[in-house]
């Protein structure tokens, strides 16, 4: 009895092991994704760069010749908060498929934008993570809508 008792006690110890092990990471993709908004909500602050300049990026128009200083600032703080995806990217924190649903579209109208920045070794991060998030973002627009439905979990 002290045997099949002891076998009962490490299957249970078992059972709750992994079922920690499970909540744990659960836990861990939700504190993620918590991260993740909170650098995309700041990227789309009201005052900020994207949004300031929504209607020339959605008309591919936005030209970084004309950018005064406060544009520049913008722009600077929005790299910042790239980068801070870019790192939660590279670190398997968020799904592909949040990144590309939720900046992809972004991404490949910022591209254009970013000219000095190409070639600065302090913008690799943002530039390389803003163009492989443009590439799969066309990739999810050549996708039938019926198998879009990944993205959207």
């Amino acid at each position: 009895m002290r045997d099949l008792a002891t076998v009962g006690a490490a299957v249970i110890a078992l059972f709750v092991f992994l079922f920690n092990s499970v909540s744990t990471l659960r836990d861990r993709r939700i504190e993620n994704l918590v991260r993740y908004f909170d650098v995309h909500r700041h990227l789309f602050e009201r005052e900020g760069f994207i949004l300031s300049n929504l209607a020339q990026l959605e008309a591919g128009t936005l030209v970084r010749a004309d950018f005064d200083d406060a544009q520049e600032r913008k722009l600077h703080s929005m790299l910042v908060e790239v980068d801070r995806l870019a790192v939660l990217a590279n670190n398997r924190a968020v799904p592909n498929s949040t990144q590309i649903y939720t900046f992809g579209w972004y991404a490949g109208r910022l591209l254009p934008v970013l000219t000095k920045e190409r070639g600065d070794a302090f913008w690799d991060l943002a530039l390389s993570y803003l163009q492989r998030l443009a590439a799969l973002a066309k990739e999810y627009e050549a996708t039938s809508p019926g198998k879009r439905h990944p993205f959207h979990r």
